[in-house]
């Protein structure tokens, strides 16, 4: 009895062209989606890390950038030259 249900069930969900009336996705569907959108999401990770890193070596390279031109700028004040090598000389004299 049970086969009859089953066949009555399926009699009942079969439309006028004789095909099944399913609702919803198939195992197969589901997979091929999760699939796609894993792809898509590792490629996102992968454009977000090598952003992040291009990010971190502009801003370095740009204090880099700040850092020598105050230098340059500093230097050519007059006396800076013995100023900075005092400075090392007292450094290195505190080391020892």
């Amino acid at each position: 009895m049970n086969e009859v249900n089953v066949s009555a069930d399926c009699a009942d969900k079969r439309k006028a062209d004789g095909k099944l009336n399913n609702k919803g996705f198939s195992l197969v569907e589901m997979l091929i989606a999760l699939t796609i959108g894993g792809i898509v999401l590792s490629a996102l990770v992968v454009l977000i890390q090598s952003s992040v890193h291009n990010f971190t070596k502009q801003t370095a390279q740009a204090q880099l950038q700040s850092d020598l031109a105050y230098m340059k700028h500093r230097l050519g004040e007059p006396g800076a030259v013995n100023r900075v090598a005092q400075l090392i000389l007292k450094i290195t004299e505190e080391r020892k």
